[in-house]
């Protein structure tokens, strides 16, 4: 029995080295290692197109004159003055290429766009030319419509990057086409009766803007690297827009009605652009 427990054990130590020395001559698996991060930039030429909307926030005065002016009939001058805020609102939608240079985590740029927009509104207002002598006082209507018909900026950009995101601020020169409709009549007095009478008037105008805006390359949603979303607040201001036009009274064609209206144009814009980028890495 001595003998069998021995042969036994010397069996079982002859395998175990057996077993550890076949082990020894298998290739060993190399360890994992993390993958480098995704090394992304924003360097290069890209083209693109926006769409969003407006509401403009412009300070309007309208002033009615009476020339030759009547104080004889206890009119005086101005016949009418109001002042109100215009708020053009509507779509917006156009194109846009430029340039960014990376370095570091600053990104450096220019961009162009023009935009076409519907924005529109139209103010109307009923004042009285007060007369002393004329019994029946005249009822002055007037109507006031502004349109911002397009759009286009030159700006720089300043951003600062982080791998797929790029949160920046711009600015530059912006201008705009802006058309004014307008109709005039005076009623309830045949001496001061004129119109009604309409005129149109269309201003191109240059100014700046500035803004800001997030942007975001889409390979994270598993787009190819070289498309990229934008979401963008521009403010535009394209100075002030001045009109005038006559209307002559019904009676007396030698008088006339002088209207003069002064609007500062001043634009809010929020939009959403979709970009292709020629160079990515």
């Amino acid at each position: 029995m001595h003998h069998f427990r021995s042969a036994a054990l010397t069996a079982v130590v002859f395998a175990g080295f057996t077993s550890a020395a076949s082990a020894a001559d298998l290739p060993s698996k190399a360890p994992l290692t993390a993958q480098p991060p995704l090394v992304f930039s924003w360097t290069g030429f890209y083209v693109g197109a926006n769409i969003g909307g407006g509401i403009a926030s412009n300070s309007t005065d309208s002033v009615v004159l009476l020339s030759p002016n009547a104080p004889s009939a206890g009119v005086t001058n101005p016949v009418s003055a109001q002042s109100f805020k215009h708020s053009p609102a509507g779509v917006l939608g156009g194109g846009q290429i430029g340039y960014n240079w990376q370095t570091g985590n600053w990104v450096l740029g220019v961009e162009g766009d023009w935009d076409w927009t519907n924005q529109r509104e139209t103010a109307s207002t009923q004042n009285f030319l007060a007369s002393t002598i004329v019994v029946a006082p005249a009822s002055i209507g007037f109507s006031d419509e502004q349109k911002i018909k397009w759009l286009a900026t030159a700006r720089a950009r300043l951003g600062w990057a982080r791998d797929s995101w790029l949160w920046y601020v711009t600015g530059g020169a912006a201008w705009g086409e802006v058309e004014s409709n307008y109709a005039l009549g005076v009623t309830g007095s045949a001496t001061f009766a004129a119109g009604p009478a309409a005129a149109s008037f269309n201003s191109t105008r240059s100014g700046w803007t500035v803004g800001g805006g997030v942007e975001t390359s889409l390979a994270w949603m598993g787009a190819p690297g070289n498309w990229s979303a934008k979401l963008e607040y521009l403010y535009v201001d394209l100075g002030t827009v001045t009109n005038t036009f006559t209307v002559p009274l019904t009676a007396t064609p030698a008088a006339f009605y002088s209207f003069t209206s002064n609007s500062h144009i001043r634009d809010n814009i929020i939009r959403v652009g979709l970009y292709y980028r020629f160079a990515t890495r």
